[in-house]
């Protein structure tokens, strides 16, 4: 009863917290990103998983009619949610690190453990592979139900080596510290699941998963606060952030960039607000996709209204003028209904005081509006 009661226990308070993390992941909008809707089936597969717990322990040595079957689907239900959190897992890691979704090749290749399993599971009551139930009607674990474990932390294991490799290869000291939350996930569910295994009776998977997605929700939390809710740029208060940390008595390179769309106001005028909304959000599309592939350790801002700011800590004259043109090219060759061309200035030096970081600022913007002037 005591055993009964603890993990009833567990079970409800990881149902909570799932459910408030659910409820306000999803109070901000009703449309979601790819990267959104992982998440939140990482948080519904969460929460069957414990209600599937609960239900194997209320069936659990039971004798009365159809509670074996109910017992033996329960636990069913339970490893295959378990799997898919982890393989679910491993898809949110992917985009959010690499910023796109998982190849449709690799989806499929990933997916054949999980169908095999799934196999595994729904015959389990033929070869009783996984686990039994005798007549008592009490569950007993078999010799394959390492094999599970093992489907299973596979596909953590590959998120977090992806996390470390991503980690390693990026320059960006913001982008380190959006990748560690993803490094530090496997920690919870380690540490859970050792336990689980060692002592027969504790269920404690869900409770290290439940620690770990409310680390990641609270980690999403703050990753939002610093980012243009339109353009998923950085925004002000993050530059303002960033200068602060520039002023030193020690000389720190700086190469800035400034970016005003031309005729917004028109575009506005034009089509409307919401055609206004996607030129932004398409400006900071193509901003994005150029710098993440040529220069990754770039710092890419909405700097207000339809001006956007990009920083650099070491780009000479040369490089600046190459990325401009670039740029200039990449935003005219766009096939839109509407124009979306762009004014570009630049400015570099090296600062070290607030009024240093005004001249370059003043710089970038006087060559912006100079060439504003030219088209």
């Amino acid at each position: 009863m005591q055993s009964s009661l603890y993990i009833y226990e567990i079970n409800i308070i990881c149902v909570i917290i799932l459910s408030l993390i659910f409820k306000y992941y999803n109070f901000k909008t009703m449309k979601h990103s790819t990267r959104e809707m992982i998440f939140n089936s990482i948080l519904l597969f969460s929460i069957f998983l414990c209600f599937f717990d609960m239900s194997s322990e209320f069936f659990s040595g039971k004798l009365i009619n159809f509670n074996h079957f109910l017992l033996e689907i329960s636990t069913d239900l339970y490893y295959i949610c378990m799997t898919l959190i982890c393989y679910s897992w491993l898809n949110y890691v992917y985009i959010c690190v690499l910023r796109h979704d998982l190849p449709k090749y690799l989806k499929y290749i990933l997916r054949i453990p999980i169908l095999i399993f799934v196999f595994i599971v729904f015959t389990n009551h033929f070869t009783h592979f996984l686990f039994i139930i005798d007549k008592e009607n009490i569950y007993h674990r078999s010799g394959g139900i390492y094999i599970h474990w093992v489907v299973s932390w596979i596909y953590i294991i590959l998120a977090t080596l992806l996390s470390v490799y991503v980690l390693l290869c990026t320059k960006s000291k913001y982008r380190r510290k959006e990748i560690l939350p993803y490094l530090y996930f496997i920690i919870a569910p380690v540490i859970a699941s050792v336990i689980q295994m060692n002592y027969y009776g504790f269920s404690l998977f869900q409770v290290g998963i439940t620690i770990s997605l409310l680390m990641i929700f609270f980690s999403y939390q703050n990753y939002m606060i610093q980012k243009d809710p339109l353009t998923g740029l950085k925004n002000r208060n993050v530059l303002e952030q960033y200068l602060d940390h520039l002023i030193s008595p020690v000389l720190s390179s700086l190469s800035i960039l400034m970016i005003d769309i031309n005729k917004f106001k028109e575009i506005n005028d034009e089509y409307g607000h919401l055609i206004g909304d996607q030129a932004l959000q398409k400006t900071s599309q193509v901003l994005n996709e150029y710098f993440m592939k040529n220069y990754p350790a770039a710092q890419l801002y909405r700097y207000g209204g339809d001006e956007f700011l990009i920083m650099h800590v070491n780009l000479n004259k040369r490089e600046l003028e190459k990325i401009k043109q670039d740029l200039l090219y990449k935003f005219q060759t766009l096939e839109l209904p509407y124009s979306l061309t762009v004014s570009i200035g630049y400015g570099y030096g090296n600062v070290y005081s607030e009024e240093t970081i005004k001249e370059l600022f003043q710089e970038a913007d006087q060559n912006m509006y100079e060439h504003k002037r030219k088209n």
